[in-house]
């Protein structure tokens, strides 16, 4: 750790005593990276798809965040506390949110954009702000959990998405992850591939443009008929390849 670093990690601490509490979710930093790197740091926005969480946590950053609710008039509470708030009709998972952003903002995005859910931690997502800004800045994109597969249905082997759809929590795909693969990439899947989890992620806008508008158009077809389709899933999983370029 340099110089540099200790200073800022010190001052963190002294603020951290001195009752300089940013939310439940907030942690000091990771040997001060987060924070060397964030500092001053504005070109960014927090898009955060909503239901009915206690978006509380999210105050410090209140001038920088986007909200799409689908939890209708009654959970509009935080409505007026944020930068932004729109309201959708409760379809297609936090993808069906995060799609609408980016088409409708195509032309005029930040430089880092931060995906979020509501609530987070149910998820094992740790992760601060500052943490998910400067990973992508450094990286482009940045997803708190990443992991390799030896294929598509693989994943699907997961023993919590199994037994969400063995109970009917998740509406069944009218088609195969393979095939949304396929219409999507336009090409086979690799095998092993890198999937991400919990989508929850940050990118930046130069990544976004990798893909014409018409490619998340397309995205968002798959996902508009159902509150909670499969292909929502498929979706999450597919981020990092979205934005890897397959």
């Amino acid at each position: 750790m340099s110089w540099k670093q200790k200073i800022l990690c010190l001052v963190a601490i002294l603020y951290f005593i001195a009752g300089f509490w940013v939310g439940p979710y907030e942690i000091i930093c990771d040997s001060c990276y987060n924070v060397y790197k964030t500092y001053g740091y504005t070109d960014y926005e927090i898009v955060v798809a909503h239901y009915n969480e206690n978006l509380k946590w999210l105050k410090p950053y209140k001038d920088k965040v986007y909200v799409y609710n689908k939890g209708g008039p009654k959970h509009e509470e935080y409505k007026y506390l944020f930068k932004k708030w729109e309201n959708l009709p409760n379809v297609g998972r936090e993808g069906h949110s995060y799609l609408t952003y980016i088409i409708d903002h195509y032309d005029e995005l930040p430089n880092v954009i931060v995906f979020l859910q509501g609530k987070i931690d149910d998820h094992d997502v740790k992760q601060n702000i500052q943490t998910y800004i400067a990973q992508t800045l450094k990286q482009d994109f940045y997803a708190t959990i990443v992991r390799k597969f030896p294929s598509l249905e693989a994943r699907l082997e997961v023993k919590r998405y199994k037994e969400g759809m063995k109970h009917g929590d998740i509406y069944p795909a009218l088609t195969s992850y393979r095939d949304f693969w396929l219409d999507v990439f336009k090409t086979p899947p690799p095998e092993p591939v890198f999937l991400s989890s919990y989508g929850c992620f940050g990118v930046t806008r130069a990544l976004i443009h990798k893909h014409t508008k018409a490619f998340y158009i397309n995205l968002l077809k798959w996902v508009k008929h159902h509150a909670n389709p499969e292909e929502g899933y498929f979706l999450e999983f597919s981020w990092k390849p979205i934005f890897s370029s397959p």
